[in-house]
């Protein structure tokens, strides 16, 4: 009876050591997939891709970190396409400013502003060519 009663033992804790395990590897991987995605999705951002959108399974954990990271994204994103448009609003005045030079050289002081927002625009529009947006 004792022997009995240890090997029934012994099975009933092997029983619950491998429910264990299946579900720890169940909800390891309910954790470490979206992880993994948010990971893959800062690293996107990170190297200037504003478009990347983080999309987990139904059934994943942390849904609403989901939300909150692609709400980010996309608010960088806005804010990348408004300084983008000040760029370009900024080269239209640069082109302006070129016209009047071609019509009067002889304003040196206009010509080197002229100069510095062409270099300075330069410099902006190869910052933004590096971000996807």
């Amino acid at each position: 009876p004792l022997l009995f009663a240890s090997i029934q033992s012994l099975a009933l804790l092997t029983v619950v050591s491998i429910a264990i395990a299946v579900l720890s590897l169940f909800f390891s991987h309910k954790i470490a997939g979206p992880l993994y995605r948010f990971e893959k999705g800062m690293e996107a951002v990170g190297s200037g891709d504003l478009t990347y959108v983080v999309r987990l399974r139904a059934g994943d954990q942390i849904l609403r970190l989901e939300k909150t990271m692609n709400t980010s994204i996309n608010s960088m994103n806005q804010r990348v396409r408004g300084m983008n448009d000040v760029l370009l609003r900024f080269k239209t005045i640069e082109e302006r400013l070129k016209t009047v030079l071609e019509m009067d050289p002889q304003q040196k002081e206009l010509k080197e502003l002229t100069e510095d927002l062409r270099s300075e625009l330069a410099e902006l529009k190869s910052i933004m060519a590096t971000i996807k947006i």
